[in-house]
């Protein structure tokens, strides 16, 4: 939840749900006096931190609270935490807070596996664009050596045990993690964040326009 109350639910919805920063915008890095700038970047900034996730497992540690003010003033500190992102164990339950930075790496980084410039670069928030660009965070993230994935750095931690194997069509490698307890396969982080692109890019232009809706009823409201 990085736009509560706007592009998404100020309210938890799901088998678990992290509010970074706690449930309001801007976000921090976001610009603070456009209004669409402050929208679009809280908006993307859900997309930016996930991408990270993929690159650094344990850079968004979050803590189990019942809301932010609890969470802000230490009252939660003992409680259950669970890591934010691709890596998010599938059976952590319940509602939790962390803070980031301002500025990529928004989260914890990592001195022996740093985060690369350039990646840093794509996650920057740029209000001359008012987008994060997803599709070149993909991009990158896709072009990634395996053991340098979040997924693919202990293999042996995913359920039931895995392996990684790599397939290749006529128009793309894709690497895919292997369940062999349950013989299934899914895709590996950037396969899932180049299908959340695509979403991404088709709705820059609906997003501008919903969000130009709610500064106008914001305004008449007022008047």
């Amino acid at each position: 939840h990085t736009s509560a109350g706007i592009l998404s639910y100020s309210e938890p919805i799901g088998h678990v749900d992290f509010f970074p920063n706690g449930d309001v915008m801007p976000q921090r890095g976001c610009p603070h006096e456009n209004p669409i700038d402050i929208i679009t970047c809280s908006h993307y900034f859900a997309f930016s931190v996930f991408a990270e996730s993929v690159y650094n497992k344990d850079a968004f540690v979050a803590t189990m609270c019942s809301d932010w003010k609890k969470f802000s003033h230490g009252s939660c500190n003992n409680n259950t935490k669970a890591s934010m992102g691709y890596s998010t164990p599938e059976t952590v339950r319940g509602v939790f807070y962390l803070e980031t930075k301002g500025a990529p790496p928004f989260g914890k980084d990592d001195p022996t596996h740093p985060l690369p410039k350039k990646l840093s670069l794509l996650l920057k928030y740029d209000k001359n664009d008012s987008l994060v660009k997803p599709v070149d965070i993909v991009n990158f993230l896709m072009h990634k050596e395996p053991t340098q994935r979040a997924a693919g750095d202990d293999p042996e931690s995913l359920e039931g045990g895995a392996a990684l194997e790599s397939t290749e069509d006529e128009h793309k490698k894709v690497m895919r993690v292997k369940n062999v307890r349950h013989g299934t396969t899914t895709p590996d982080p950037p396969a899932f964040l180049e299908n959340s692109a695509s979403g991404f890019q088709y709705s820059n232009g609906i997003l501008t326009t919903l969000a130009g809706h709610i500064v106008l009823r914001i305004f008449t409201a007022g008047w």
